[in-house]
């Protein structure tokens, strides 16, 4: 991308009528323009590129090359703390089953998120623990409401490799949760028995489709 601006104190030996004065006369009362904005300036006036070109030619016009900001937005995603220490967690999640004033589904949920927190340090992606837990957006505000949790924003950085499309070489190593999920399915594909149904629950890039390409290719073989 690049921007046009007229130099200071250029002479203008051309007709007020010529497109060359049209171009250095909307760049004077504007500033330096990107060419998209210049070309809408110039919207309606004939052969306005050929008039830039010759200004460019003999000076009275300068280019440069920029580069544009970009216009997306960055991507926010909510946090969870635990805001129980290790010693009272346990108890508060004692007291949570025995909450009668809550309903038994509500409570497993509640006490669910508790739990998953615990097990990964006391911080997690709301995304996650929902997907993981069946809670609910109202289960996260009302454990923050009791100052069980914490809740806070963070921005989510972005994949600029998200949208390439590029073919591995050779498959990739599995995380833990992966290969005790693999080692089931294996094992029941290769059994003499009838192989067994499974299915398998996780959030976006939690590694699913990894598990569906080994699957198929052992029933393949």
């Amino acid at each position: 991308m690049s921007f046009a601006r007229a130099r200071p104190g250029c002479a203008l030996p051309i007709r007020t009528d010529d497109p060359r004065a049209r171009v250095l006369g909307v760049l004077r009362a504007h500033g330096p323009l990107v060419m998209s904005k210049l070309a809408r300036r110039m919207r309606g006036v004939a052969e306005w590129r050929g008039a830039l070109k010759a200004l460019l030619a003999a000076g009275l016009v300068a280019r440069a090359p920029t580069v544009e900001l970009p216009r997306v937005q960055p991507q926010r995603a909510t946090l969870i703390q635990l805001a129980v220490s290790e010693e009272a967690l346990s108890a508060r999640i004692e007291g949570l089953l025995n909450d009668q004033k809550l309903r038994p589904h509500t409570r497993a949920r509640r006490t669910e998120v508790l739990r998953y927190l615990r097990a990964h340090r006391g911080l997690a992606s709301a995304e996650w623990v929902m997907a993981e837990t069946g809670a609910t957006r109202a289960d996260l505000s009302w454990l923050a409401e009791r100052g069980y949790i914490i809740l806070g924003d963070v921005e989510r950085w972005r994949d600029p490799l998200a949208d390439v499309d590029y073919v591995p070489k050779a498959a990739p190593p599995l995380t833990a949760d992966q290969q005790r999920v693999w080692e089931a399915i294996a094992g029941s594909i290769c059994s003499a028995e009838r192989p067994g149904q499974f299915l398998l629950r996780g959030v976006t890039g939690s590694g699913k489709t990894e598990i569906y390409l080994r699957a198929a290719e052992a029933a393949r073989r």
